[in-house]
């Protein structure tokens, strides 16, 4: 683990329990009253929404004709929903239609603040999630995939679709650029990325130095030259295993980490994975037994956190990106034992494409009709719901099938969802999951959150002596967080119960300093209108010298266990 991630982990380990004191002690704990309401605003209030325990599964529906055109005004009845064979009461339905009028995307940045939400919420939006795979796509791969990806953007200035650009290579997922309509920034960013080699690489080049070696050593009569041959080849299935399980959990965590980051965002969802894959059937838990239970977990985690996001991946084989598709490299792994690790990529990429809802793109090089098909089936879609029965949370995968009365019409849904053991919500468990929001590298949207700085009431003054170090002092932020991000049940005293952190790390990666609460609160009827109309916004105070920061905050709804995090920079000076 890098030596930062450590220190994140270990100070998170402090401010939690510092929260947890205070919270059992009462003393400087935040009450309802001590949060800051907003003045009112002539705009209706948001709704807040009470509802009582159950699980609603989303099944979103793209359905086109014959030649490929959107089929709309599909009504309700046409609709069945089978989960394992049995036809489900859809509670929820609609049909969603947009358009490309919608006004572009308006962040709040600076003084005014940072929001980890920042398109509005009342208008629909087609959004798009490119993700270039470096960790699971060969070097000689990696160029044709940013062509194809640079020819892409080019042709589609006037497509006006918000769009993010992420990386993944061995460090981890990477943010290159957050969403944006102007596909001129996606494209400086994406000439920045340099090409990496990957894991498979080195691996291939060990093991044609393996061959090598193996060969002279087999020609030799020498019983110490057998044992030596025996030796290597064991190591180098070792190896191959141990690599493949450390891209493998780290592509997992790459589409848990974009799930949750994407997950208050409404409606369907784009995730197209332009990589070359990896060989293992995804809607399979047996598949990853044999690499520890600890992937097994990982591998519901993913699941869930793509299911709950409704999140429509459509993978990109860049194998077939290529111009000489029957190149002699292809054809040489074509007639190799690695013709078999190419042909269980691409089932990976279908599986992982039907389970979602998506398209997998393989054996192809027109990438622009890979991407337009993509884009397009958000377009138009239906949204069915239905309510999982109180008596039936057996864990386990549950298979969909989505069944539409309209002769001809062709039917694209998800094929599935993950039903995962209920998960004691301990103070070690809330502890991992705000660690692994403020690892991530993008924003967490389950909370909307949004921070703004609070001016000085009074100008400090600070030493200037040679050497001197600089006097820290109070630095405080409001954080607002929208009424409707909750959940909050009558019968509960409409209790509010959410961990707060703050952690500031200086020019060189160091925590300069944290502050973390919890945040209860039982509203009675005049302050849920209150709360209603305002949201909820609370102080958070760090003390800092004089320098530049990058300060994280999370807030956890410890209700629903939805994480939002927002990265700011702050410079004080």
């Amino acid at each position: 683990m890098p030596a930062g991630r450590i220190r994140i982990l270990l100070l998170l380990s402090a401010c939690l329990i510092s929260s947890r004191a205070i919270a059992q002690t009462g003393q400087d704990a935040l009450r309802l009253s001590d949060l800051e309401p907003e003045a009112a605003t002539d705009q209706a209030a948001p709704a807040t929404k009470i509802v009582s325990h159950s699980d609603l599964v989303l099944v979103p529906v793209t359905l086109t004709g014959k030649k490929g055109m959107a089929l709309t005004g599909i009504p309700k009845e046409s609709f069945h929903v089978e989960e394992e064979g049995k036809e489900q009461t859809i509670s929820t339905f609609e049909e969603v239609k947009i358009d490309n009028g919608a006004p572009k995307p308006t962040p709040e940045t600076g003084d005014q603040g940072i929001s980890n939400f920042a398109l509005d919420r009342s208008h629909q939006w087609r959004m798009t999630i490119v993700v270039l795979d470096m960790l699971n796509t060969p070097i000689l791969r990696q160029e044709a995939a940013k062509e194809a990806l640079f020819r892409y953007l080019s042709m589609s200035v006037t497509r006006d679709e918000p769009t993010a650009l992420l990386g993944l290579n061995r460090s981890g997922l990477h943010e290159l650029h957050p969403f944006t309509t102007d596909t001129a920034v996606l494209i400086a960013a994406l000439k920045k990325v340099n090409d990496q080699y990957t894991t498979e690489d080195i691996n291939n080049s060990q093991a044609e130095m393996t061959s090598d070696l193996t060969g002279v050593l087999q020609s030799s009569s020498d019983s110490t030259a057998s044992q030596i041959v025996s030796f290597l080849s064991r190591s180098d299935t070792e190896m191959n295993a141990i690599t493949q399980r450390l891209t493998t959990d780290m592509t997992l965590k790459a589409f848990e980490q974009i799930a949750e980051a994407y997950m208050a965002v409404p409606g369907r969802k784009t995730l197209i994975w332009a990589s070359t894959g990896f060989p293992f059937m995804i809607d399979d838990p047996q598949a990853f037994n044999n690499m520890g239970l600890d992937m097994t977990d990982q591998y519901v985690k993913t699941w869930q956190a793509l299911m709950s996001a409704n999140l429509a991946v459509y993978p990109i084989d860049v194998n077939g990106l290529v111009n000489t598709i029957f190149s002699m490299d292809r054809v040489w792994s074509m007639s190799t034992s690695s013709g078999s690790s190419l042909m269980e990529k691409q089932i990976t990429m279908r599986s992982i494409a039907s389970a979602t809802g998506g398209r997998a793109c393989v054996d192809t090089n027109d990438l622009e009709k890979c991407f337009s098909t993509a884009v397009d089936d958000s377009r138009n879609y239906y949204m069915l719901g239905y309510y999982l029965r109180a008596d039936d949370r057996k864990p386990g995968w549950r298979k969909l099938k989505v069944k539409v009365d309209v002769n001809g019409a062709q039917v694209r849904s998800r094929e599935g969802f993950y039903v995962a053991a209920p998960t004691e919500d301990t103070h070690a468990y809330r502890q991992k999951q705000i660690t692994q929001a403020l690892q991530s590298p993008v924003a967490f949207t389950g909370v909307r959150l949004k921070v703004s700085p609070v001016k000085p009431s009074v100008q400090v003054q600070t030493a200037s002596l040679p050497g001197a170090q600089k006097a820290r002092r109070p630095v405080s932020f409001i954080l607002t967080v929208p009424a409707d991000n909750f959940i909050l049940n009558p019968a509960g005293n409409n209790a509010l119960d959410l961990e707060v952190l703050a952690l500031a790390l200086d020019a060189k990666g160091k925590t300069a300093d944290h502050s973390g609460h919890s945040v209860t609160a039982k509203l009675n009827p005049a302050k849920l209108a209150d709360f209603a109309k305002s949201g909820l916004r609370i102080r958070q105070v760090l003390s800092l010298a004089p320098g530049v920061y990058q300060v994280k905050f999370a807030v956890r709804d410890n209700n629903t266990g939805q994480i939002g995090t927002v990265l700011f920079p702050y410079d004080l000076n």
